[in-house]
């Protein structure tokens, strides 16, 4: 799996869909730490906006570019496709076993906690995985938002991108 994984990766056609690092250059993947919320410290920290980052050029973890909740950071900027007014190229599938709109759903300890995105176009897309309930908001949505209720503990995201043909022998493996 890890071979397959990497040599995807390294087949990413220039202008595809991909993830965006905290630089806004493209990048295979990162992974983004969102701290938990600390009492006694900065108003960002008492809020749980800041993040940790890291990718494969980042020379280990370092603070986040903005907050969290911002469209100027890794995973604003890369969820940005998802909240244009033409989305009529995109294919995308957001999946939360905590959905953004309060439900009479069953008890969260009951589902599988499976949370990501899947966003391609005809050359290429990412996916991200992540750790947030009731997120992302909805596509119908005007912007990118963080939901209030994932400030409190720490949360995880990675984004990996993928090359369009990868994605089919992602989807029949």
């Amino acid at each position: 799996m890890i071979p397959l994984l990497l040599a995807a990766l390294l087949c990413v056609p220039a202008g595809a869909l991909t993830c965006y690092g905290d630089s806004g250059q493209p990048v295979d993947w990162f992974v983004v730490y969102k701290l938990p919320a600390l009492r006694g410290s900065g108003e960002a920290a008492q809020r749980g906006l800041q993040y940790k980052y890291l990718d494969e050029s980042s020379g280990g973890w370092r603070d986040g570019r903005a907050l969290i909740n911002s469209p100027e950071g890794a995973v604003g900027r890369s969820l940005q496709p998802l909240y244009r007014s033409n989305t009529s190229q995109l294919a995308f599938l957001l999946y939360n076993d905590q959905p953004p709109q309060p439900s009479k759903a069953q008890d969260s300890s009951m589902r599988g906690h499976t949370k990501g995105v899947l966003l391609l176009d005809h050359d290429g897309g990412f996916w991200l995985v992540h750790s947030v309930p009731n997120f992302p908001p909805p596509a119908s949505s005007a912007a990118y938002s963080w939901p209030h209720s994932a400030c409190t503990y720490g949360q995880t995201l990675l984004c990996v991108s993928f090359p369009f043909a990868q994605f089919s022998k992602m989807g029949n493996s």
